[in-house]
């Protein structure tokens, strides 16, 4: 996990940040929350998604989750990055909102079924200001995987 400055974002991924931010202005949550998601395909074509709270979490769809729907069903199948902003009502605009865990394990599982085993994350605050650039294996270390070369010692973590 690394964190950067704005002004190091390269043009793609500005795009991206400006294309989540203006999807997290569509967000609708009863709490104010304004979270939105951009990823980039092989295509290099961008989708876009915002945050849906319902009452029920059952119901509610993630700004992540809305993205790569939207990738799946042009019939794209591989992201290279995805870029996440978003304002939670109770805290500040120089917070980050990293995904949930939900969406942390949709990743994953969507990545293995590619044969990619990570993607770049980039994470901001609403005003830009805290910004940090992971990966899937960063934000969710040890994920269930059923292939037989993914275990343990494969991550570099000897026991």
């Amino acid at each position: 996990m690394k964190k950067i400055e704005y002004k190091n974002l390269n043009t793609t991924e500005k795009k991206l940040l400006s294309t989540a931010q203006d999807a997290a202005l569509l967000s609708i949550s009863k709490d104010g929350h304004k979270v939105g998601a951009a990823l980039i395909d092989e295509n290099n074509k961008v989708h876009s998604g915002t945050t849906i709270g319902r009452t029920r979490i059952v119901g509610s769809v993630c700004a992540e989750q809305m993205a790569l729907d939207n990738m799946l069903y042009m019939g794209n199948k591989i992201q290279k990055k995805i870029v996440i902003i978003g304002k939670l009502n109770e805290y500040k605009e120089n917070m980050i909102c990293p995904p949930c865990g939900r969406c942390r394990e949709m990743f994953a599982e969507i990545l293995q079924e590619t044969g990619i085993y990570d993607i770049t994350f980039i994470i901001s605050s609403w005003n830009k200001k805290n910004i940090i650039k992971t990966s899937i294996k960063e934000l969710l270390p040890l994920a269930f995987s059923i292939k037989k070369d993914r275990n343990y010692e494969d991550s570099g973590n000897k026991k």
